[in-house]
């Protein structure tokens, strides 16, 4: 049976390196920043993802790290694989359907992913397919929870009357298992109708 450190002590694991009391070669990696990010856009990387998984392959001078090992000089992986230039998706359609098969699930998520997987994406949808655009939820295809709230102020304060709420803090300890239609937070769900938490929650 072969053993393997890096999984035995995952939580403490580092690198091979770092375990074998070691340091990495670096003599045989392009020294300079300039030749390095030219041949990374000569070997034209789809991706940072695809650069990491295959620059060894492609060129074994090229680090695995470059925005480390060219701190100095380093402005961005765009700027050092090429990638501003890459094409968007030319409609909402497209690119959508580029989120869903990513099964992205959050903006914050979608800005992560689309750097490392594909820059097609424009980095602001919204803006991008404003005439298409209506949501994040229907861009990413995922559901808005806002949906399966109660619909207005008055509905929503003749629910909390059954569970007789002492206060604002008691109502945010226990609303979620009582009632998923209630909001986490009512004023500004029913903002416009607001009055008072008192009134919400039907405290005389």
């Amino acid at each position: 049976m072969t053993l393997k450190p890096a999984k035995i002590y995952k939580s403490q694991w580092i690198s091979w390196y770092d375990f074998l009391g070691t340091q990495p070669n670096t003599s045989r990696l392009y020294q300079d920043f300039d030749k390095a990010k030219s041949v990374a856009h000569f070997l034209k990387f789809n991706s940072i993802k695809d650069y990491k998984l295959t620059c060894k392959v492609k060129d074994k001078a090229l680090s695995v790290a470059p925005n480390e090992k060219f701190k100095e000089d380093w402005i961005s992986w765009e700027d050092y694989l090429n990638l501003n230039g890459c094409s968007a998706y030319q409609t909402y359609s497209k690119a959508k359907l580029a989120t869903n098969r990513l099964k992205i699930k959050s903006s914050i998520e979608y800005s992560v992913i689309r750097k490392a997987v594909d820059l097609r994406l424009p980095s602001s949808p919204e803006l991008a397919y404003k005439e298409q655009w209506t949501s994040w939820y229907d861009f990413l295809g995922t559901e808005d929870p806002a949906k399966n709230l109660y619909a207005n102020y008055l509905s929503a304060k003749c629910a909390t009357k059954k569970f007789k709420f002492s206060c604002a803090s008691d109502y945010c300890t226990r609303y979620k298992l009582l009632d998923s239609k209630l909001p986490s937070t009512p004023k500004r769900k029913y903002k416009n109708d607001w009055v008072s938490w008192q009134d919400f929650l039907n405290i005389s």
